[in-house]
């Protein structure tokens, strides 16, 4: 004896508790609210990326190359300041070259960073460059801040390296 599909029993179904069920599948996407929780889980999923996006296009990424740093041919002098924050997997460094006249010898130096802000002490041997607590602000376009009892080095827009 074949039976109809709308004589269908399904008491072995998991969804059915032990319970008999009769007609319609055994299990419905639609009937168990799976569907339903997979869309809300796949809201969820472009609402979060949205809004990490959104907050990374809010602050902008400190590592970079800030750099005024050029050569005045008629002179021959190099004036200005380079500066490389890199980024180690854990602390920031801020490499530095300074040069008034002449290049002064690269600094590497360990950099801390909250969030936009920069911070490094310059030691006195860094040919060039004013010593002292170094404090500043990235911004998308530059790196603005000086060293305490200055105004070193002002702006230093975010570019390619004059080595490069």
């Amino acid at each position: 004896m074949s039976l109809r599909p709308s004589q269908w029993l399904y008491a072995d179904a998991p969804h059915s508790g032990g319970r008999a069920r009769r007609g319609g599948p055994p299990f419905s996407w639609y009937s168990s609210g799976v569907m339903i929780r997979a869309t809300f889980l796949f809201a969820l999923l472009v609402l979060s990326t949205a809004v990490a996006h959104a907050v990374d296009k809010a602050q902008p990424h400190v590592t970079g190359v800030y750099s005024d740093l050029h050569y005045i041919s008629q002179e021959g002098d190099w004036v200005g300041t380079e500066l490389f924050l890199l980024y180690s997997g854990g602390p920031y460094f801020a490499l530095i070259q300074c040069a008034d006249g002449r290049l002064g010898t690269p600094v590497l130096l360990p950099a801390t960073v909250d969030g936009p802000t920069v911070r490094f002490t310059i030691p006195a041997e860094a040919s060039g460059c004013a010593a002292g607590d170094f404090e500043g602000t990235v911004s998308p376009k530059g790196l603005s801040g000086m060293v305490k009892g200055s105004n070193w080095p002002g702006f230093l827009p975010r570019r390619k390296s004059v080595w490069q």
